[in-house]
Order: structure tokens, then sequence, then C-alpha cells
């Protein structure tokens, strides 16, 4: 493969769409394993646990729906690649010939996000739907009384999984750049962490208000109520959607910049 002649620190400002593309598909051969192994070890498992497992256990169950399915197997594996990204870096022999190949940073943090979010979310969305065309077709001859639900790659359902992949899968390429080796646990083990030093913080912060009387029946419950009357909630939404996922890619960026010096 022919690359520009200048060296890794001279093209740290550079994008060059041909190098860009033989680079993209450098990378996509390279996680073509990796990628394989995730299909095979989740459509294994959807069609044996949660087609047929499911509708041999489940005796009264009448209608199959393959939302859950698909949201589950695109944000697990998603995030699974997703902390392959960078991988190269977790030995120091392939982290010397990663950071050495003639591609700006720029080109190596585009290329890895362009394949762990569009890319999979694309590759995968096809293939489910193909699988749930299969699945569907066997599941009439196996489970007669059973009704298969036509999954809609296009609607409300799928594209909200989308969309809350996009915003979260940075988080595991952050990860990617930070960590070596066994990144998905490490990120998980972090995020539970974190998680609970939030709710702890949180807890302590709305104690009074948790222990005052107050209404709760399911999801509606007079706390949160109070907590989007005042906006509290909205203003976390729009950070949510509008400002984590930018906010983790120029983290990812700048790990990975950094790594190159």
């Amino acid at each position: 493969m022919k690359y520009s002649t200048k060296l890794p620190g001279q093209m740290d400002k550079h994008f060059e769409p041909l190098r860009f593309w033989k680079l993209l598909k450098l990378e996509a051969y390279r996680r073509r394993k990796a990628v394989g192994m995730i299909f095979i070890v989740a459509f294994g498992m959807m069609f044996t646990l949660d087609l047929l497992l499911s509708g041999a256990l489940e005796q009264h169950k009448l209608v199959h729906d393959f939302n859950d399915s698909y949201a589950f197997v695109l944000l697990i594996g998603g995030f699974v690649l997703s902390s392959l990204a960078f991988n190269d870096l977790g030995s120091p022999i392939k982290q010397f010939r990663y950071l050495m190949l003639p591609v700006s940073v720029f080109e190596r943090w585009v290329c890895q996000w362009l394949l762990t979010s569009f890319g999979w979310i694309i590759l995968f969305t096809l293939l489910f739907t193909m699988y749930t065309w299969l699945a569907t077709a066997i599941g009439q001859l196996v489970f007669r009384s059973m009704v298969f639900e036509t999954f809609h790659p296009f609607g409300y359902n799928a594209f909200f999984i989308m969309i809350n992949y996009f915003v979260l899968q940075g988080i595991f390429m952050v990860g990617a750049t930070q960590f070596r080796g066994y990144v998905f646990p490490k990120v998980l083990l972090f995020m539970l962490v974190l998680s609970a030093i939030g709710g702890g913080l949180a807890y302590l912060i709305m104690q009074d208000v948790l222990h005052a009387d107050h209404e709760c029946n399911g999801f509606d419950c007079e706390v949160l109520n109070e907590m989007d009357a005042q906006g509290g909630w909205k203003i976390a939404t729009w950070l949510y959607w509008y400002l984590l996922a930018p906010l983790l890619w120029v983290i990812t960026y700048v790990g990975l910049k950094e790594q190159q010096v």
C-alpha cells in the first residue's frame, strides 16, 4: 500500500481523501474477524435462545417481537467493537507499527469513528433485517400459533436505539485510547463506579426531598415532575443529546493525539 512520504508528525493537520480511503479499507479488513465473531455469536444466541428456546418454554407466548434483540445486540456488539477501535495501542510492538503509519491523527480518529458508528449501525441493521426474514420463516413452521411481528429498520423503535448508540459508543472509544487491554470490562467497571459515586452524591443532595411525603405511581413521580417543571430534566436531556457525544469524540481525539506524541 502506497502512502505519502511525509513523516507522521508532518501530517497531523492534513486530511487527504485518497489516503484516508486506503486507511479505511485497511482498518475494515483488519477488523473483519472481530466483526464476524460478533455476528456469529449474536445471531446464534438470538436464534437458539430468543427464538427457539423462548418459544418452547413460553408455551403461552403468542407474539414474537424482534425489537428487544435488535437493541441488545446493536448496543452490546457495538460497544465491544468500539472498545477494540485502537486495540493496537495495547501492545508496544503493534503500537509502534500503528502510530508509524503515514496518516494523520485526524484520519485515524475519523476512520475508527466511521467504522464503529455509522459503519456498525448500517451493517448490523442490514444483516439483522435479513435475519428476521429467515427467523420468521423458520419460526412460523415451528410455532404455528405464534405471530411474528415485522421488524422495521426505519421505524421509531429502531431509530431510537440507533441514536442512543450513536451517543453512547463514544464512551468506549475514549476507553480504547486510555486503557491497555480488556477495554470493554474496564470501561463497564469505571462506569459502575462513577454511577455509584454520582448516585450517592445525588442522594446526599436530594435526601430531604426524597424523604418528604410524595406520591409515585410507576414513572409518574412528584419528585421527577418537579424536576421537569423547574427545567432540570430538560437541561439533562439537552446535555445528553447534544453535548455528550461531541465531548466524547473530542476526548478520544485528544487521547489519540497524546499517543502519537
